[in-house]
């Protein structure tokens, strides 16, 4: 039995209170997902590695993907030095020393400075006895990040590769950010909130709006939501991954349009660049549509099968006149005016009271941390 047929334990690292959501997109990828538990910010999962490597593309919601090297005893730095001197590190890393996360609970091995210095000290001699094959020498300048996590909890040690490379919310393509964006991951989980909460009242999405759209974030993410990334991925470094074929972007998703309005010149300059990348990927033009206009004088006809989802300015980083309270029940009664879609979603401060409106039933909230700031996604169905 060769190595990549053993199953290895995989850590679907997500935002805490993500782990459903999560879990419901890799699911929809792949149903039949060896899921073995759920845990506080990820899934576990026990898999092949190849059967395992082909879905982390489309996986849009985690922030790191993790794989179990080993798991050991451990109570005293030698004990923990010679472990690591009898990894095959040749199999996970390329003569590189990699970068560090050490993490360290209920445990006589606490000192994370003491343990990084002896896993590099590790990994050197490895390199002395095994040295790395010559043809290593030329990728390691364009290697993506390479790290290794040690997890020490009542003195049980699990050391574990990142496959990521990068933070998985860093898309790799676009290019302009606007000012307090949503991160990706962040916009594709409250995308898949907002999915399944309208799936549940038995019904499909068209037309996604965004009438503060930045540069793009949730019309992006809606687009490429079941298509794998374009982006470097650490795993595909291994000796375990077998190349694949070239993936051939068409999009044949149920959203049909696709439809976002910008008041700034700078950002809506930044999302037309943006979707000029996004469609360099595809061999068909995609059905996005932006405007360069005020917000409050948006319309759109687009209402039947419709979502608007937005991210509004806060009051924090970006400033907004008067009471925030009424700003957000003023734009909800803008858009029902102007847009009248079948759901909207505001993602607002948490503190802030949830926006009204007598054409609208409240359904439900996802509340998570944007940049520091305690939010909600609101999620409203028209009457």
């Amino acid at each position: 039995m060769t190595d990549q047929k053993i199953k290895k334990t995989f850590h679907i690292i997500t935002p805490v209170g993500f782990e459903n959501l999560a879990k419901n997109e890799l699911l929809h990828l792949w149903p039949c997902a060896p899921i073995t538990k759920l845990e506080k910010g990820a899934l576990c999962i026990a898999s092949e590695e190849m059967e395992f490597f082909r879905h982390i593309p489309y996986l849009k919601i985690p922030t790191k993907i993790l794989m179990e090297i080993d798991q050991f005893i451990c109570r005293d730095i030698v004990k923990f030095y010679n472990k690591l001197t009898k990894v095959k590190w040749n199999q996970f890393l390329f003569g590189q020393i990699p970068e560090f996360a050490i993490s360290a609970k209920n445990s006589r091995l606490f000192d994370s400075r003491k343990i990084e210095d002896s896993a590099k000290k590790a990994i050197s001699n490895y390199y002395k006895a095994q040295p790395p094959q010559k043809k290593y020498a030329d990728i390691l300048e364009s290697l993506p990040p390479s790290t290794i996590h040690v997890r020490i909890l009542d003195d049980n040690c699990t050391l574990s590769v990142d496959l990521s490379g990068e933070r998985l919310d860093k898309r790799g393509l676009k290019l302009f950010t606007s000012e307090a964006p949503v991160r990706e991951n962040l916009a594709s989980a409250c995308l898949q909130f907002s999915f399944e909460q309208i799936k549940n009242q038995g019904d499909e999405i068209e037309s996604i709006i965004d009438p503060m759209c930045g540069s793009g974030t949730f019309l992006f993410e809606a687009l490429m939501k079941d298509l794998p990334q374009k982006r470097e991925f650490y795993y595909k470094y291994l000796s375990s991954y077998k190349l694949e074929k070239k993936h051939v972007y068409n999009y044949q998703g149920r959203i049909t349009k696709f439809i976002g309005n910008e008041i700034s010149e700078n950002t809506f300059k930044g999302l037309e660049k943006n979707i000029k990348v996004y469609q360099s990927l595809f061999t068909q033009t995609l059905p996005i549509q932006v405007i360069h206009g005020d917000a409050t004088h948006f319309v759109s006809t687009d209402s039947t099968s419709s979502l608007l989802i937005t991210n509004p300015p806060y009051g924090k980083r970006v400033k907004v006149e008067g009471s925030t309270k009424d700003y957000f029940d003023e734009l909800m009664d803008i858009y029902d005016k102007n847009c009248a879609p079948n759901y909207m979603a505001f993602l607002i401060p948490k503190i802030i009271p949830n926006p009204k409106n007598k054409n609208y039933r409240f359904l439900d909230a996802l509340n998570f941390s944007n940049g520091g700031i305690d939010v909600k996604l609101l999620l409203w169905k028209r009457k």
